[in-house]
């Protein structure tokens, strides 16, 4: 991942995560809260700070390698979509409530680096 100071200034240090969407590794979830304990990984001033979030979508996209588009799947689809693949291979995205992430309540990704067999 890009680490440099070529980042337009929206994307760096002056993020707002209820514009842009921060990415985060799953750390673990909560199923019948709905959270996930999350780490940041972008942007950058982000990076390595874990937090819990409540996920309140409607409608949350599955993206898998090669497909720009995804599927469109409720909160329950995709808890079983997660099962068995590897934390590693996912990363989450979506728009903040508010600058402290404690819900992540738009634009919601998930984003498969493999899917799973």
């Amino acid at each position: 991942m890009e680490k440099s100071g070529n980042l337009p200034s929206e994307l760096s240090v002056d993020f707002d995560p209820t514009v842009n969407s921060p990415k985060f590794m799953i750390e673990s979830v909560d199923r019948q809260g709905k959270t996930f304990d999350l780490k940041s990984i972008f942007p950058p001033t982000f990076e390595g700070k874990r937090l819990t979030s409540r996920i309140t979508c409607q409608e949350i996209a599955i993206v898998g390698p090669g497909d720009f588009v995804g599927e469109d799947v409720v909160y329950e689809v995709l808890m079983e979509r997660m099962e068995g693949v590897s934390k590693e291979m996912m990363i989450f995205s979506g728009l903040c409530s508010d600058t402290t992430c404690k819900e992540i309540n738009q634009s919601c990704r998930l984003y498969l680096a493999k899917v799973a067999p």
